[in-house]
């Protein structure tokens, strides 16, 4: 026995290149090229994504089970040949204020300091600026932006030098490919939602706390410093405030990961874990890019089962159905892990269900209701629910619909809590 856990750790050394302390680094690669993964992988795809780690590897050991920082000692691993010149904060922060003529909507963006949100405002637009620039200055400005924008770039350049993290949420809305990385949806399932943020030296955006999706911190320009705790709960659904995060800050321990991402680094953040940054490092400020891995939770998938089965459930029903499942999902962790992951028989697409999801979606039945018509249709109801997935899941990326997001989440996405803003001080 003790032979073959023996083996199995080397085996796994092997591959991570650190056993199981979390880091992968180009540095222990093999010098044999079949045996090293590569880094040509084509932009946006698993194996790009994990590198210098195999992707089987990642798929099997870390992801949704544990954290891992990919060491890469290669600056320019983020940019893109037909982009080499991109400057995310510069080409993103100019976007804020104009509609998208195809999504028609406007770039989401956030000011954060220390955990402090700041209410949208638009600086050309704002009595004091107004009424401290030339009209001139002014009318220039204010063709920058459109009235019913909450942002202008300008209010959001203000902040950034006033030591505030900017965030802009779902780049891959309002920019070309490749910031959509469509091979991800494929061969995990997952909607890649693209965020952007923008740090000033010597300051951190929020304070400690966990997300309630999987992160892929992408580090593109400068340095930031990043520690990551063991998880608190296990596979969440929904973030917590700021005043109930205060209940774990201070039971927090060493960190598992305690690393500097470096420009071309990357780090993978299961959902629950505990993490922070700082961007503490350094002279220049630091910009990172995080992939979210956006799923559809067991507990969503079950109610689209019953509600695209018209005979299971009436509407009165169903709607009680959907109530029961919210607090079911709080209980009972199956309920929130994804739903394609681990569940399916083996199809990449994961068209059919596997029998353990088959089973808790009875289990789900018959807790809820007794004697239900349409019970023995179980397996048939989630493979009708996973072809529904699927084509959302299209549909959303084809579109790039992002904010169409908690179409796959009917359940999950009303368990979310809201966190105040601030009104910015006047001087």
């Amino acid at each position: 026995m003790y032979s073959i856990f023996l083996l199995a750790t080397i085996l796994l050394t092997i591959h991570t290149g650190n056993s199981l302390d979390h880091i992968c680094s180009v540095d222990s690669l093999s010098h044999n090229a079949q045996e090293t993964p590569s880094s040509a992988s084509p932009y946006g795809t698993l194996p790009w994504l994990v590198y210098p780690m195999a992707a089987p590897v990642f798929l099997d050991t870390y992801y949704q089970q544990s954290p891992v920082y990919f060491q890469r000692r290669n600056q320019n691993h983020h940019k893109h040949s037909k982009h080499p010149n991109f400057q995310f904060y510069t080409h993103i922060n100019r976007l804020v204020g104009r509609k998208s003529k195809r999504t028609k909507t406007y770039l989401t963006a956030r000011a954060t300091r220390a955990g402090k949100e700041v209410q949208p405002f638009q600086y050309w637009r704002s009595p004091e600026v107004i009424s401290s620039y030339p009209s001139l200055d002014v009318k220039q400005g204010q063709r920058k932006s459109d009235k019913k924008s909450s942002w202008d770039p300008a209010a959001l350049d203000y902040l950034y030098k006033e030591g505030y993290t900017l965030n802009y949420a779902a780049i891959e809305a309002h920019w070309k490919t490749p910031f959509l990385f469509t091979a991800l949806i494929k061969r995990l399932g997952i909607y890649p939602r693209l965020n952007l943020y923008v740090t000033p030296k010597q300051e951190k955006g929020f304070n400690t706390h966990f997300d309630s999706h999987d992160v892929f911190v992408l580090q593109t320009k400068g340095a930031k410093h990043w520690k990551v705790y063991a998880s608190v709960v296990e596979y969440p659904v929904t973030d917590w405030s700021d005043s109930k995060l205060e209940t774990i800050r201070s039971t927090l321990t060493t960190p598992i990961i305690d690393v500097v991402l470096q420009a071309g680094d990357a780090l993978y953040i299961p959902r629950g874990y505990v993490h922070e940054a700082e961007c503490d490092q350094g002279e220049d400020g630091s910009t990172h890019v995080t992939v979210g891995f956006m799923t559809m939770k067991v507990a969503d998938l079950f109610f689209v089962a019953v509600r695209e089965a018209k005979d299971t459930l009436d509407s009165q029903q169903r709607k009680a159905y959907k109530t029961w499942l919210v607090q079911a999902t709080k209980e009972q962790v199956h309920l929130r892990r994804s739903a394609v992951a681990r569940l399916c028989v083996n199809d990449k697409a994961c068209t059919v269900p596997g029998e353990r999801l088959v089973e808790l979606y009875r289990k789900s039945l018959s807790g809820f209701i007794e004697n239900l018509p349409g019970y023995q249709q179980a397996e048939k109801a989630l493979t009708r629910a996973l072809k529904w997935r699927r084509g959302t899941m299209k549909k959303l990326a084809r579109r790039r619909m992002s904010t169409a997001l908690p179409l796959l989440s009917p359940v999950t996405h009303n368990m979310q809590e809201t966190r105040a803003k601030i009104e910015l001080p006047s001087e």
